[in-house]
């Protein structure tokens, strides 16, 4: 192990507690580690090449172009057309609600910002049109949305390597300790089946479960109504739509075009800029793209310069002095892992840093 791994180490461990206790923000601990250990170990390099990372990037442009999508209504517009087309009933609209969901998360990398910000608000004023409160007949129909909607961005935060940033975390540690060089389309071929699957039956298995007491819905007439609060479709919402297909085609077809999927996203927001829907200035004012790439830029930096210097390899084989993991056949192996890792999860708020923490080293071991 090159010694320096020590010299790093107290900063990555201390990143990652408080990310843990959350005192501040995890923009905020990741500034101010990466700052002290520029300062205490000479290590700017270190500090800064997580910046420098396309996954870093990725995830970043991906939360610009969720704001064009909640900017010009267009993730709103299709959460009405899954109603007017699937909400003949209150399973119905769980279903629209699971399918607007999954439309949108490929290029929503937050599943605060797309399910917590543009689908669930949707559903709620639904409910509430139908006359359900948390306080006053929560079981009409607002009590299934809710659990049902928790389940749902679960299943679509996962499926695409774009739905969740936590994800670019196991993407990154994968492509530098594994050598595993993952395309988006791989992701998405790996994830859609059994997520696809529980994102099927998930909003019946959620109505057996909180059967709302509504069952007939004006499906119609809430789809009407809300279109035509939202109004005709602007020529922004259809420049973003097309240059939606496009970014799809564009992350599929990686491995033939070798064009990867930072460059996709880079594209979509040059001509967003281009086309004017949109405006830097609006972009500047959103702090979580710029939080985004501190707390992502950073982890990932120190992360990958602890794998680089060799200290997950060195702990790894000093676990081996206590457990002889080679004994371990490899079904039993990754049964251990992902219990011990499942345990590990309650210690975190965060997803992106408990990735940080436990996936190196369940990759070391495995």
């Amino acid at each position: 192990m090159d010694p320096k791994a020590w010299g790093l180490f107290p900063f990555y461990a201390g990143a990652i507690l408080m990310v843990m206790l959350r005192p501040v923000g995890e923009a905020t601990a990741l500034a101010i580690f990466l700052g002290l250990y520029a300062v205490i170990m000479r290590g700017h390099t270190v500090a800064l090449s997580g910046f420098a990372l396309t996954m870093t990037w990725l995830v970043v442009g991906a939360y610009i172009i969720a704001q064009a999508f909640r900017d010009t209504n267009l993730g709103k517009r299709i959460s009405f057309w899954m109603i007017r087309i699937f909400g003949r009933s209150t399973l119905g609209l769980g279903y629209a609600a699971a399918f607007a969901d999954f439309i949108i998360a490929p290029v929503t990398p937050s599943n605060a910002a797309r399910t917590g910000g543009i689908i669930y608000p949707i559903f709620l004023s639904v409910a509430e049109s139908l006359g359900s409160y948390p306080d006053k007949n929560p079981r009409g129909f607002g009590a299934y949305i809710s659990v049902l909607l928790y389940v749902v961005t679960m299943c679509t935060g996962i499926t695409f390597l774009t739905g969740y940033a936590a994800n670019t975390v196991a993407w990154a540690l994968a492509d530098q300790m594994l050598g595993l060089h993952i395309t988006w389309l791989q992701w998405t071929t790996a994830f859609i089946l059994p997520a696809g699957i529980v994102l099927l039956i998930a909003p019946y298995v959620m109505y057996l479960i909180y059967r709302p007491t509504l069952t007939k819905i004006d499906n119609v007439r809430i789809a009407r109504e809300g279109l035509a609060a939202i109004g005709p479709m602007s020529s922004k919402e259809k420049i973003l739509l097309c240059l939606f297909v496009l970014a799809i085609i564009g992350w599929a077809t990686s491995s033939y075009t070798k064009i990867n999927s930072t460059a996709v996203v880079l594209g979509f927001i040059a001509v967003c800029l281009m086309t004017n829907v949109l405006k830097w200035k609006d972009i500047a004012k959103n702090s979580q793209v710029w939080t985004t790439l501190m707390w992502y830029g950073g982890i990932l930096g120190l992360a990958g310069a602890m794998n680089q210097f060799g200290f997950f390899k060195w702990m790894a084989e000093q676990l081996q002095l206590y457990v002889d993991f080679s004994s371990f056949s490899h079904a039993a192996l990754l049964l251990t892992l992902v219990a011990a890792g499942s345990v590990c999860r309650y210690l975190f708020v965060s997803c992106g840093a408990y990735m940080a923490s436990v996936l190196p080293v369940q990759f070391t071991i495995g």
